[in-house]
């Protein structure tokens, strides 16, 4: 199975945890920075299936099942 990362996270704080974990010296400014220009989003991704999405990176970001036909 393919899965594709999106930027929609779970919520604020797994962006944030997401973020620190990758080296950002200043996550919570960086995903507030992130989140009002539009780059990253929390909530579901928009028109995707629950049964399509998947958890990625401990639970903190969404992920979409790939269906090759």
């Amino acid at each position: 199975m393919t899965v594709f990362g999106t930027p929609y996270f779970t919520s604020r704080n797994a962006a944030i945890s997401y973020y620190k974990s990758q080296g950002y010296e200043d996550a919570t400014a960086d995903v507030d920075a992130k989140l009002a220009a539009g780059e990253i989003h929390l909530g579901y991704p928009p028109g995707v299936a629950l049964e399509d999405l998947v958890y990625l990176d401990n639970a903190r970001r969404w992920g979409i099942k790939a269906k090759f036909a």
